[in-house]
């Protein structure tokens, strides 16, 4: 029984990962941010989410490394989804103070996106007032925040 349950999980990640993108891609909807350049990774090209990636890139959402690339099958930090989704809700209105994590400090690099996500109701922080910011999202607190 154990066998199966892990097999059809493992049958629905592709799944949750299409979703994935497609409900961020859909929340953000058209103009959110001004056009930016496209740009020709060179590692999308005939990935399922190439197009996706060409779209959110273009309105400012995403952007690829230095060499040109996306690396479009990496995994996301808790501070990498935050820079995303403070960046495709910039006019978002805040709902809550903001509040001192204590892994996270006023140098870090997501401090802000942080901040922003926290204090308009995308993202909370865990017990003892830690963000894990270099933790991985998890999808299902992707699509809480969203």
């Amino acid at each position: 029984m154990k066998n199966t349950i892990l097999s059809s999980v493992q049958h629905l990640k592709p799944i949750f990962s299409w979703l994935s993108v497609g409900l961020f891609a859909s929340a953000i909807g058209g103009s959110i941010a001004p056009p930016v350049k496209a740009q020709n990774y060179s590692d999308i090209q005939g990935h399922w989410a190439e197009q996706c990636i060409q779209g959110l890139t273009q309105q400012g959402v995403v952007s690829g490394y230095p060499d040109q690339t996306f690396k479009p099958n990496n995994v996301i930090t808790r501070a990498e989804y935050a820079a995303m989704i403070d960046q495709a809700f910039p006019n978002t209105a805040l709902e809550r103070n903001a509040i001192n994590f204590k892994d996270v400090s006023a140098s870090y690099w997501g401090q802000d996106a942080i901040q922003n996500t926290y204090r308009k109701g995308f993202l909370s922080g865990y017990p003892g007032q830690v963000f894990k910011p270099n933790d991985l999202i998890v999808r299902v607190e992707a699509f809480v925040a969203l």
